[in-house]
């Protein structure tokens, strides 16, 4: 299995623009973008590693962007921007794509995530994509069902994953050209798909331009760390956790508390 990880350092023009788009946060920006995450990098490989002890793991990144030497880490390094993000990374992860030559499940996801079991019996179901599914917000259907931060690539199909990410940078450009920082892409899959086909997707996976895509829930998959304060509780019944936004920082007292 492989496991890529998408991470470029950001700078004045990217949190610049940030903070047009949510202007209440603007006053932690530093948590939220703090300018080395390389323990958090580490963690979210360790965390991968103790599970899937065969698996390649891969960092994606600029050119420029600094990197701790990560052990047993594969550093690629791409002509990306690193002010855009959200754009970028989807340009990383088709060119990653087109290199791979090995037949085996591949898993994009964010940096700022503890894996706490294995993932491999998910790759036993019959699917081709696979994205965390949040069904409510605030009480609500959520507005962005899918999130963007995981990715799950059935090992059969690597072809289809490159059509799938080719059809989402054509939608990208036409319809979110102008949010390439923040926002586009996880706007561009879920519009490309239809919030409206992912919340009445039953029975799951559900098809989409001839790709079937499993729906995994976010109570489990993407488990979203990010209003609790203080020491977090042992979770051991989620899969992974996502420690969102400004809670990047207790990624590494979970770890030491309950993990290490």
């Amino acid at each position: 299995m492989i496991f890529a990880i998408y991470y470029t350092r950001v700078g004045k023009p990217f949190l610049n623009k940030f903070t047009e788009f949510f202007p209440n946060l603007k006053d932690d920006l530093d948590k939220r973008f703090p300018d080395n995450v390389d323990n958090e990098i580490s963690l979210c490989f360790q965390s991968i590693k103790r599970f899937h002890p065969e698996a390649r793991l891969v960092l994606l990144t600029d050119q420029k962007t600094p990197v701790q030497t990560l052990e047993d880490v594969e550093v690629v390094r791409y002509d990306v921007d690193p002010e855009q993000p959200a754009y970028m990374r989807l340009k990383a992860q088709r060119q990653f794509l087109l290199s791979v030559t090995t037949s085996e499940p591949i898993v994009f996801c964010d940096y700022d995530l503890l894996y706490q079991d294995s993932i491999d019996p998910l790759f036993n179901n019959d699917f081709d994509l696979a994205f965390v599914y949040r069904k409510a917000y605030h009480g609500s259907a959520h507005p962005a069902p899918l999130n963007g931060g995981f990715m799950g690539i059935h090992s059969k199909s690597l072809a289809k994953a490159i059509h799938f990410l080719e059809a989402i940078h054509s939608y990208y450009l036409k319809h979110f050209p102008g949010y390439k920082e923040w926002g586009g892409y996880q706007a561009s899959l879920n519009e490309f798909i239809g919030a409206e086909n992912i919340h009445n997707a039953f029975p799951n996976p559900i098809t989409v331009d001839g790709i079937r895509i499993l729906l995994l829930p976010s109570t489990k998959y993407n488990y979203a760390i990010e209003t609790e304060t203080g020491i977090i509780d042992f979770k051991p019944e989620k899969k992974i956790l996502h420690f969102k936004g400004a809670r990047k920082e207790a990624m590494a007292d979970y770890w030491n508390t309950y993990l290490a």
